[in-house]
């Protein structure tokens, strides 16, 4: 009688891995487009957080400070549950202003 309790239950725990893993597989399928957008905002976020850091801070007090008004602007965004495509638009903004500032100091 155990024995095929164990047996039921390995039948069981084998359809509940089944699926699980099949719905998990289709999810990502589903959602494939949305997390490729999240790892490049996360990629332009990095980028931008380095070329703010990076800026020197004895030079050119409004360029610093319209540096990190794009960054807290772009902290914001990532942060925000808006639709990954706008974030990464937004990023892509910022990215090329902090460059820009970047570029002149």
């Amino acid at each position: 009688m155990t024995v095929l309790y164990i047996i039921i239950s390995a039948i069981l725990f084998y359809f509940v891995i089944r699926y699980g893993i099949r719905d998990g597989m289709v999810e990502t399928e589903a959602n494939k487009d949305k997390l490729i957008h999240m790892q490049k905002s996360n990629d332009l976020f990095g980028d931008i957080s380095r070329i703010y850091f990076n800026l020197p801070r004895s030079k050119n007090e409004k360029n610093l400070e319209e540096a990190k008004k794009i960054y807290d602007d772009s902290l914001d965004m990532i942060l925000s549950e808006n639709d990954s495509k706008d974030i990464f638009a937004v990023l892509t903004k910022n990215k090329e202003k902090i460059s820009v500032l970047d570029n002149q100091n």
